[in-house]
């Protein structure tokens, strides 16, 4: 009777982690539907704001008022890293809007910026940790993965400014998520969630008017489904669901669970938007995702650990 309730609760937490990569993944579709009105800036902006309000009722569970500071020393902790957790999404998120606004294509860019899983061991490495062999099988199948992506089909490989924008959003994701794991244990996840979203949307919104980007309330209202989808139940949503289902699946098949989110994103992108990519194209996803789930399962005891909540951080936006 326990084995069976034990499998059910498994089956449940593996839906959970399902429902979250779904919710990710087509998080791309609704980004680029969103900047048919919005400019880069304007999006993350108001997106932001939604999100550090959804994650205010986060701050009222039990287990993240139980941990809530009693020191100066505690709330400054918090406040040191939000801000730079903050910093590190602000430039992860506007470099991943421009490219997504100049490649307006969902599939592509979910892989594209799935390579921040490889720049978390590269990190880690300048901190004298170890990587395996593992690691280096990853980064060959996600650069044939990306060349293919570029690959026109005819005369080589396209521009690839707009490429670059996505690898420098991983790089940023990659060293947000480094910094992430070590400031966890210091301050709640909870807390810093909504510190470091709060941090980016206060960065976005001096963007948009610094650089006189102001969005009207017509075209936030034109955007609105998306802003919320992306606000609400990315921020939100699929992180409750993160927490469910990692609290009943082992650590590695959850992983390998979460890594499916760029699929979902080519499969949105196609049944959503109409996307189409030539078969170089889906090659390269092919190569990328199992590059993907190769890094994202490495041995903690030959390589840096790549655990479900070193993802979740990126997630949580």
């Amino acid at each position: 009777m326990q084995h069976r309730s034990h499998q059910r609760t498994e089956i449940i937490g593996i839906i959970a982690l399902l429902l979250a990569d779904i919710i990710w993944g087509n998080a791309f579709v609704a980004q680029v539907s969103g900047m048919s009105s919005l400019s880069p800036l304007a999006f993350n902006a108001v997106r932001f704001l939604i999100g550090a309000l959804s994650l205010v009722f986060l701050l009222f569970l039990p287990s993240s008022r139980r941990s809530r500071p009693q020191s100066k020393d505690a709330w400054r902790k918090i406040f040191h890293a939000s801000f730079i957790a903050g910093a590190l999404l602000f430039s992860a998120m506007t470099c991943e809007q421009i490219g997504i606004n100049c490649l307006r294509n969902a599939g592509e860019s979910a892989f594209l910026n799935s390579l921040s899983i490889l720049f978390l061991p590269l990190i880690a490495l300048f901190y004298g940790e170890k990587i395996g062999s593992k690691f280096l099988w990853a980064v060959l199948l996600n650069a044939v993965g990306v060349y293919l992506l570029a690959f026109d089909g005819g005369t080589g490989v396209r521009p690839t400014w707009k490429d670059l924008l996505f690898i420098g959003s991983s790089l940023f994701y990659g060293i947000q998520t480094f910094y992430i794991e070590r400031a966890v244990q210091e301050v709640n996840v909870i807390h810093l969630a909504f510190g470091e979203v709060t941090v980016a949307a206060i960065l976005s919104w001096i963007s948009v008017f610094l650089f006189h980007l102001q969005p009207s309330m017509h075209a936030v209202s034109l955007a609105l489904i998306p802003l919320l989808y992306t606000g609400v139940l990315s921020s939100c949503g699929a992180y409750s669901l993160q927490l469910i289902g990692q609290k009943s699946v082992p650590a590695e098949p959850a992983s390998v669970i979460m890594s499916l989110n760029t699929l979902f994103s080519v499969i949105g992108g196609d049944l959503i938007l109409h996307e189409t990519m030539n078969w170089y194209g889906y090659c390269g996803c092919i190569l990328m995702l199992v590059g993907t789930i190769i890094a994202d399962t490495m041995e903690s005891d030959e390589s840096t650990p790549l655990t479900p909540s070193s993802q979740g951080s990126k997630a949580l936006v």
